[in-house]
């Protein structure tokens, strides 16, 4: 029975470290045992791994050895064991590793490129080097898994070579040329594109520059336009921000989005967003300047930015929400459709909320909104800040290298916090890095949400919200 192949696994991955050298070969086979028969299930691979880790390139060797083909939860498993070796820093372990990922190359090049990405995650987590520091021969070693045709692959290599300061392969300005014609390429398949995409991170900025810009056009797919703009965001300096506002009319409303977050969330570009906004470049409505957005300029730091700020835009939309709840109310006399409405939800909810088996993220859970009347709904989704529990209330974080970074925080240690934001990967920030940190007195929903819908659209949603057919599905 499973639960209890994993309880097994516990108890003997506990008992490995005070065991005899025999006895301790025995348990590493019997966890490896276990990590096979339930390579899919993750807690139980999870389990194993506490016991396998004690001997990482060890078990590793051993369980691609029983193992044939490509089955779910190899890649993981050979990932995981992968960071225990990068963690430990063993030259010799480390270049026996690669090796082990060159040699499974060509069957397996999902499981070669978890163990290269795992190894690079591993070294970049840990400080410890032995004396053969850096391994001799790993250039050699590395060289074939850098040039695969695979570009995933090749993209695992690269970074691990970089992590580790060995020198570029010769060809790789060719490979990085090549790419940036692929990923510019629109019939080339998406995966290739993206792939190829992600490829171009190891080129200078400049070379890239004008391909990132390309593909944030509208006649890209979504996702191109989106990777394209995850490189931008993590150039520094205000180049970037520049040619944004220059393209703000040739941008999706999406990748609109993103790029307001990236004007708003740093310092650096407050002087340039404010004139933008005062030379009427782009309008105040199209850049969606929600609450959080605002108060960032509203209580920036520099007086000047302050000034310009207010005389553009207030927060007093917070006082009251009165004149937009009375804007929506005929809704509540309209009969609703919950087909349509769930397709509003997905539109406008789901990237914080959970209800009808789609959606999540940092918001409260749905499942019993049911029970509300449609008024009490219809006020908290246009006056979101009317009352808020404490927990859904937002934090708004400054870095010292002038980012700003607002979300819920879920977690906190001596060393480092943690925000949850919405439709975004959680922030980990080390507070050595903060330069203030404060409560917002917000809820994390914006309000405005409901600019744009018409009352059958409001109606829509209310009748979904309030089906209890959903209310299961919510709460899972």
């Amino acid at each position: 029975e499973a639960r209890v192949r994993m309880h097994a696994a516990i108890s003997l991955a506990g008992r490995i470290e005070s065991s005899g050298k025999g006895f301790g070969r025995r348990i590493r086979e019997a966890l490896q045992d276990v990590a096979v028969r339930d390579l899919s299930v993750s807690w139980i691979r999870f389990a194993a791994l506490e016991g396998l880790a004690e001997s990482p390139l060890r078990s590793l060797r051993a369980i691609l050895d029983r193992i044939s083909g490509q089955p779910d939860g190899l890649t993981e498993l050979a990932g995981s064991l992968a960071e225990c070796i990068g963690r430990r820093g063993v030259a010799e372990e480390l270049l026996a590793a690669v090796q082990l990922a060159e040699s499974e190359q060509a069957e397996r090049a999902g499981t070669s490129g978890a163990i290269l990405s795992g190894l690079a995650d591993g070294v970049s987590k840990s400080s410890a080097r032995d004396r053969s520091w850096p391994p001799s021969g790993l250039r050699a070693a590395l060289t074939p898994l850098s040039a695969s045709d695979s570009a995933r692959l090749a993209l695992t290599a690269w970074r691990l070579a970089k992590m580790l300061e060995i020198k570029p392969a010769e060809d790789q300005e060719a490979r990085l040329a090549a790419a940036r014609q692929t990923a510019l390429d629109s019939s080339a398949p998406l995966q290739e594109r993206l792939d190829q995409l992600a490829l171009l991170e190891f080129s200078g900025f400049t070379s890239r520059e004008d391909t990132l810009f390309a593909l944030l056009e509208m006649r890209h797919p979504g996702k191109i336009q989106f990777a394209a703009m995850k490189q931008l965001e993590r150039e520094r300096g205000t180049r970037v921000a520049k040619r944004l506002l220059g393209e703000w009319r040739n941008l999706a409303p999406p990748i609109r989005s993103a790029a307001a977050d990236l004007l708003v969330g740093r310092a650096e570009n407050h002087s340039l967003l404010l004139d933008a906004l005062e030379d009427e470049e782009i309008e105040i409505g199209g850049l969606s300047l929600n609450l959080s957005r605002r108060r960032k300029l509203l209580r920036s730091r520099d007086p000047e930015i302050h000034r310009r700020a207010s005389a553009l835009f207030s927060d007093s939309i917070l006082i009251t929400r009165q004149e937009a709840l009375d804007k929506m109310r005929p809704a509540l006399e309209l009969a609703g459709d919950p087909a349509r409405g769930r397709e509003q939800f997905v539109a406008l909810c789901a990237q914080c909320h959970a209800l009808g088996g789609v959606g999540g993220g940092p918001g409260l859970n749905l499942g019993d909104i049911y029970r509300k009347s449609p008024e009490t709904i219809l006020h908290d989704i246009i006056d979101p800040n009317a009352a808020v529990d404490a927990q859904y209330i937002g934090y708004l974080v400054e870095t010292k290298s002038g980012e700003s970074l607002d979300g819920l925080l879920i977690s906190e240690t001596e060393t480092e916090i943690v925000l949850r934001r919405a439709d975004l990967d959680d922030a980990v920030i080390r507070r050595e890095d903060i330069r203030e940190i404060y409560c917002s007195g917000l809820s994390l929903m914006p309000e405005g949400l409901e600019e744009g819908m018409e009352h059958q659209a409001m109606a829509d949603l209310l009748s979904f919200l309030r089906d209890p057919e959903f209310e299961d599905l919510g709460a899972k």
